[in-house]
């Protein structure tokens, strides 16, 4: 137990990591809460730390997290719920639209992130999204993409391999449990911006991310 002028605080918990945020300097110069892309924040010029993997010598320019600057009370999101690092943006246009389209172009996407997105859909895609389970009665037997929601294929048309997440096994019509397979060639940010998932998924999505990431 923490003792603070008599009272006994637990040693877990959001208010314990709130009396640890107290006093420390901000890692961001400002974040801004993207008005288009639900839960998505922009940190500015953050002071973070890359994974040893990256070989880059440009400043970062703003760090995407799923997480609100209250979740973090002042400390850096932890690896596996920062989405990526971007280079190059036009911080000018974010700051008035509130909004900005990523490119591909300076953009350092975390494997570790989006290994954590493929761990969710392995255990949740078969039962999360309604939609998702309305296609496999269509498709009967075989395999079904979960398509890019940021550019979604015209009816009846596969997905464009960069715009493919993955694949879910369907048996009888129905999706078989934990049968989802990632796609290689996905990219986390394509020239059409950054990833999306269906309205449901992301909102499984989200309470996942608040269970590992928040109150843990």
């Amino acid at each position: 137990m923490l003792t603070l002028r008599g009272w006994s605080l637990p040693r877990i918990g959001p208010f314990r990591r709130q009396l640890q945020g107290l006093g420390t300097r901000r890692w961001y110069s400002k974040v801004i809460n993207d008005k288009e892309y639900p839960d998505l924040h922009w940190y500015l010029q953050p002071e973070t730390t890359l994974p040893k993997s990256t070989q880059l010598t440009t400043p970062v320019t703003a760090l995407l997290s799923f997480h609100s600057p209250r979740d973090l009370n002042q400390g850096e999101p932890d690896e596996r719920s920062t989405i990526g690092w971007t280079t190059r943006l036009d911080v000018d246009a974010l700051q008035r639209n509130h909004t900005a389209t990523l490119t591909p172009d300076g953009f350092i996407p975390n494997e570790s992130f989006m290994n954590w997105v493929h761990g969710l859909l392995k255990d949740s895609a078969h039962s999360a999204d309604p939609i998702l389970s309305s296609m496999a009665k269509s498709v009967g037997q075989g395999w079904l993409h979960i398509a890019d929601e940021r550019h979604p294929p015209p009816y009846g048309r596969i997905p464009r391999p960069e715009d493919i997440i993955g694949s879910v096994q369907v048996e009888d019509g129905h999706i078989v449990p934990h049968s989802y397979q990632p796609m290689p060639s996905h990219r986390l940010v394509s020239p059409k911006g950054l990833f999306r998932l269906s309205p449901d998924l992301h909102a499984c999505m989200m309470r996942q991310f608040k269970k590992d990431f928040v109150d843990h």
